[in-house]
């Protein structure tokens, strides 16, 4: 999980289309992006995306034996869920494609998630905050938004979404001495205008960090991104498409 830099979104709702989002714009400012994403919906190989492209079934077989294999060598084999091979694989697959940034999303929760093993880097994501998972994650929205905090490390900036408990993000970025961010979209507006709000607000960020420097002058890049919605996520289909498949 070292040497890379990472963009770290968690959420109740709209942590998919944000990180979908993120990662097209990246790429179409020329960034070479990883995306690593859950659940998939027809093919495992669809987690592991290089520029919004799934990976090839060899070098994935590849990943997992070597994962897999490295477990068992360890001792480990019994240890390890799917979620975590699954992330392991993926952090595999972005290192030696050496890409330039990864967008990387949480499974369940933020503290205890797999994906909390990547380093404090560029950016975490808080979307939203609603009850979910309570019997890991706790019985209020507020323990929720606190484990979902723990994303946050040492001094990196946050980005969250209207709908998260406030108080208890001021707590945690009172220990990590990291910059917040809240997002503010227009009142009774759409989910998709909320998550354009959360993803707008995290471009605006990054610009600050000059290895983001191509996002500046991104007009195009963004306006393609924020259009883009993942593949099965409120997608439209027209009706005689949707007849022939089913």
């Amino acid at each position: 999980q070292l040497g890379l830099r990472y963009i770290h979104v968690t959420g109740t709702n709209g942590k998919g289309s944000v990180c979908w989002k993120l990662a097209h714009i990246l790429e179409e400012a020329g960034y070479k992006v990883g995306l690593f994403t859950s659940p998939h919906i027809s093919s495992y190989r669809e987690r592991f995306r290089i520029n919004r492209q799934i990976i090839d079934e060899a070098p994935l077989t590849e990943l997992l034996d070597k994962v897999l294999a490295m477990a068992q060598s360890n001792g480990l084999t019994s240890q390890l869920s799917f979620f975590d091979v699954a992330v392991l694989s993926g952090l595999l697959y972005f290192r030696q494609a050496q890409v330039d940034v990864v967008v990387m999303e949480v499974g369940i929760g933020g503290r205890l998630d797999p994906t909390n093993i990547i380093p404090p880097s560029s950016l975490a994501v808080i979307t939203s905050v609603a009850l979910e998972h309570t019997q890991a994650l706790g019985d209020t929205v507020e323990k929720i938004a606190g484990d979902k905090s723990h994303i946050i490390k040492d001094k990196m900036p946050a980005v969250i979404g209207p709908r998260v408990p406030l108080q208890v993000l001021r707590d945690r970025v009172a220990l990590t001495g990291s910059p917040l961010h809240i997002a503010q979209p227009p009142p009774g507006c759409t989910w998709d205008e909320e998550n354009q709000a959360v993803v707008k607000l995290c471009l605006d960020t990054l610009k600050a960090d000059p290895f983001y420097s191509r996002l500046v002058d991104a007009d195009r890049a963004v306006e393609m991104g924020l259009a883009s919605p993942p593949p099965c996520r409120c997608e439209v289909w027209p009706a005689n498409e949707i007849a022939s498949v089913s």
